[in-house]
């Protein structure tokens, strides 16, 4: 047992291994075994077993178990994670044959039970009081083995052996299975490296650019009457002789697990090989494992990328957290001291999670201790470091997710005269690097718009080879080259909007109304933390038509000039993403909080002032609704509220809350909502007056079933879109016999928003799951696109996936560059919650079989009979505030 753990403490553990090799030393020359085994003591424990048990199946099964866990432990980490696990199974599993093994050997030397079970708690000590003492060895009466025949011990041997080796494939299977999803080997990862290098190295910019003259229309010709804030700082590049990129590469789980950042190093050099007027200078670290060769696993430095190679220039402490300000300044300084250049870029690779998750996270030496159990870099952070630089950039991009946003193009304004980053979540391979670096080497004059043109064109054929189906596009992959000259007086336009929209809302609720619309209604990004700047903007100005907020004039007067900072964007992404987005958590009010801290630390006073604003109205409307369903529930605990209920959270104790709205606006919040019966479906009993309240309205259902110890329970089984309308243009609930299953197995599904795209509609949902027996997941459920007039049933696919477990965007930031993937092998049960008659949940648990991946898209999602049973449904409304109102629920029996 001390070999095993000599693996992760050897120095702690020297000691107890000399002891006890000395004390197993002395005991085998008493009992007269081989004395020479006691160096190793796993060799004295089998000499032991030869004597004091019947067969030696009782000492290699768990010997070998033990070494199978033990390996896997040292190859993942003992000391943290998976590996910590697996040694404290290793450590139970040969610790119960040493228990048994020290009590028959201190029984075969006439020891008492007492000094045995101190033997077995504190072995060094007493096996060598044991050895030294005066006791001495009696051989145990043990059961006599049964006599059979020759042909009998024959075939009782081969089973025997048969079932061992069965036993040890099993257990090298599953343990396999479950480390190499955890850290897939070396070789493995070379190989997908290759492949992926191999499908994609000829990839060239064939794909469909978006321009600002093509997002603008008619409008185009107004270009050039919208003012920059200032004359580029590099009005040309013609006569550049040598550029030098900047790449701060944060490895992370991507790189050691996929080698992600090495499949982009590999694109580098390709594309230093097509001239010699490109350097990239890299700063590379924060990843325990490392596919390019030239970089050391577990460390931290610096190289450059230069004619086709890769050289180590620089080698930084181990202790490096490039997580934080300090070491990215430190890189920037030091690039313009030793790589004096015509031109700069900078590349920020790793996770990214816009303006409250802000950049960057470091494995190898994890950021602690300042923001609340995150682990990133500010984007005010990254700011600062680039300021600290005194290095004016050509274009600043971020090969990473969700940040290009207006906050972060605004504060990096003043250091560059472009910015290229994707307001979604990027592929997991990130950029393509070969053809458009490729050709600043050549052509170090190139201009930074054509520059930007060519790696936006590459983006969707790329990553229609790397995440695609065939020729599939992906429509929730975007990137987009802004313009900082023009974005930053955008901003400035906006910020008037903004402040305008802020003393508005205070004033009046059909002014918080509008802007609550149409944050409701804009594109949102993973998980809701930011939304479509230019999609909110022109719902807002349908929805301000009285001009509350601020004239028409101006509203289309910022789209234009947001419009124009948007020089290009990539074609395949869907329709309502525009190529800009700003950080307005309207849907998730959670993400506010560090939202507000970081437009604080960016000094956007005005935004902050405005949704500190909006967010406090909603917060102090959400716990009026929150009091008042304590209060009815008190006192009829039967109403389905309480489900509700249980998902309201107290906001109003926030360091942005600002009291004085608790009397905001007097609607109130709907409980049990009647429903009237139409041919067409039930027409909710909602006043007129509230249904301008409304955001959205969704069926909600539940299946009735059987528990023997909770006696009648009501399954939930989610929320779906709802199909008609009543004469006055509001959404009915409506339920037939059909229900979403994926593979044939019933599921707990919540719609979400719908997509649009040039193929049609993208409905859109999320599925209650347990992956792998171990973590809670939403698994993301994409329809195949329909026409708004077709009625033809579609069938949907499973792209994804986001940890639930944490209850907030760390977990899914941390998970993966791109969308969460299946992998084959995952097992997969659906979750359900159950609630009493009086509307408590009781409890969540799985239904149906467990349902193995063999590939994530032969998942197929469909709508099929639920069979006979009683069902419950109803309506579920959600308002401006985002509180949620629950109509009174239909009882039907189906099949009807």
């Amino acid at each position: 047992m001390i070999t095993i753990y000599c693996l992760t403490e050897p120095l702690y553990w020297i000691i107890p291994w000399i002891l006890q090799s000395l004390a197993y030393f002395f005991i085998l020359r008493k009992m007269g075994l081989k004395k020479w085994t006691a160096v190793i003591p796993f060799l004295a424990e089998r000499q032991f077993t030869k004597v004091l048990f019947r067969k030696m199946r009782t000492f290699y099964r768990p010997f070998v178990i033990a070494a199978i866990l033990g390996i896997a432990a040292y190859y993942l980490d003992p000391a943290v994670g998976m590996g910590r696990l697996y040694m404290w199974v290793a450590y139970v599993v040969y610790g119960i044959f040493l228990i048994r093994l020290y009590w028959r050997l201190g029984k075969s030397m006439g020891k008492g039970k007492l000094y045995r079970i101190l033997m077995i708690l504190l072995p060094p000590i007493f096996l060598i009081i044991l050895g030294l003492g005066k006791a001495h060895y009696e051989p145990l009466m043990l059961k006599p083995r049964k006599q059979h025949s020759k042909p009998v011990r024959f075939l009782l041997r081969g089973g025997f052996a048969l079932v061992s080796i069965a036993e040890v494939l099993v257990i090298v299977a599953v343990v396999g299975f479950f480390t190499i999803r955890t850290t897939p080997p070396v070789p493995l990862v070379g190989a997908i490296m290759s492949d992926t290098y191999n499908d994609t190295k000829d990839i060239t910019d064939t794909g469909e650019v978006v321009t600002r003259e093509d997002a603008m229309g008619n409008a185009a010709s107004t270009i050039q009457s919208i003012k920059p804030g200032r004359e580029h700082f590099f009005p040309s590049h013609e006569n550049d002789k040598n550029v030098v990129v900047a790449a701060y590469i944060i490895g992370s789980n991507l790189e050691d697990k996929n080698g992600l950042a090495s499949i982009n190093i590999r694109q580098m050099v390709e594309a230093t090989k097509q001239g010699n007027g490109l350097t990239f200078v890299l700063e590379a670290g924060g990843s325990k494992r490392w596919f390019t060769r030239e970089i050391e696993s577990s460390s931290v430095g610096r190289y450059i990328v230069k004619d086709g190679k890769v050289t180590k220039v620089q080698d930084l402490p181990e202790d490096t957290c490039m997580a934080k300000e300090k070491p990215l300044a430190d890189f920037l300084s030091w690039t313009k001291e030793q790589y004096p250049a015509d031109r700069y870029m900078l590349v920020l690779w790793d996770h990214g999670g816009g303006v409250p998750m802000g950049y960057g996270h470091d494995d190898l030496n994890e950021r602690t201790g300042d923001m609340e159990g995150m682990t990133t870099m500010r984007v005010s952070e990254v700011v600062n470091a680039v300021k600290k630089s005194g290095i004016t950039f050509d274009i600043i991009g971020f090969d990473a997710c969700l940040m290009q946003d207006i906050e972060i193009a605004t504060a990096f304004e003043p250091y560059a005269d472009y910015y290229l980053g994707s307001e979604e979540v990027e592929g997991g391979f990130g950029w393509f690097y070969t053809h458009a670096f490729g050709r600043l080497a050549s052509n170090p004059g190139m201009s930074s718009e054509e520059f930007g043109r060519a790696m936006i064109a590459c983006y969707d054929p790329y990553n229609t080879v790397t995440m695609g189906d065939g020729d599939k596009p992906i429509t929730t992959s975007t990137l987009s080259f802004v313009d900082l000259a023009l974005a930053a007086p955008a901003y400035q336009k906006l910020e008037k909007v903004l402040g305008a929209a802020g003393d508005a809302v205070v004033k009046d609720p059909m002014a918080y109304a509008d802007m609550a619309g149409a944050a409701s209604s804009a594109y949102a990004f993973q998980d809701n933390i930011q939304i479509d700047l230019i999609g909110f903007l022109k719902i807002l100005d349908k929805m301000d038509y009285d001009e509350d907020i601020c004239s028409h004039e101006e509203k289309v007067d910022l789209i234009r000039s947001l419009q124009a900072s948007v020089l290009y964007r990539n074609g395949a992404s869907a329709k309502g993403i525009n190529g800009i987005s700003f950080a307005f958590p309207y849907k998730e009010i959670y993400y506010y909080k560090e939202t507000s801290a970081e437009l604080k630390k960016l000094t956007l006073k005005t935004e902050k002032k405005t949704f500190d604003r909006i967010f406090s109205i909603m917060a102090a409307q959400q716990k009026k609704d929150l009091d008042k369903k304590e209060e009815e529930f008190n006192a009829d605990p039967t109403l389905q509220s309480a489900i509700a209920l249980l998902n309201t959270t107290d906001y109003t104790e926030e360091p942005w809350y600002i009291k004085g709205f608790e009397d905001y606006d007097q609607a109130k919040a709907f409980i049990d909502i009647p429903l009237e019966e139409t041919a067409e479906g039930y027409r909710i009993q909602l006043p007129k007056k509230a249904w301008k309240l409304i955001n959205d309205c969704q069926t909600i259902a539940y299946q009735k079933v059987k528990s023997k110890k909770y006696g009648t329970l009501s399954r939930y089984l989610g929320t779906d879109h709802i199909g008609s309308i009543d004469a006055d243009g509001n959404p009915m609930v409506s339920m037939d016999d059909n229900w979403v299953h994926i593979d044939g197995r019933l599921v707990c599904y919540e719609a979400e928003p719908v997509q649009e795209t040039d193929e049609g509609e993208v409905f859109t949902g999320k599925v209650k799951a347990r992956l792998n027996d171990t973590y809670n997941v939403k698994l993301k459920i994409e329809w195949d696109a329909v026409k708004s007039d077709s009625d033809a049933p579609v069938t949907g696919h499973v792209v994804g996936f986001d940890y639930e477990d944490s209850g907030s965007l760390l977990t899914n930031f941390l998970a993966s560059k791109g969308p969460t993937q299946l992998e084959a092998g995952d097992t997969i049960e659906f979750l359900f919650d159950y609630y009493d008659e009086e509307g408590n949940l009781v409890t969540t648990k799985p239904v149906g079989k467990r349902l193995v991946v063999t590939k994530q898209d032969r998942l197929t999602v469909t709508d099929e009979p639920l069979g006979e049973c009683d069902i419950t449904f109803g309506g579920a409304l959600t308002d401006i505030y985002q509180r949620v109102m629950t109509t009174e629920q239909i009882e039907m029996h189906l099949p009807q």
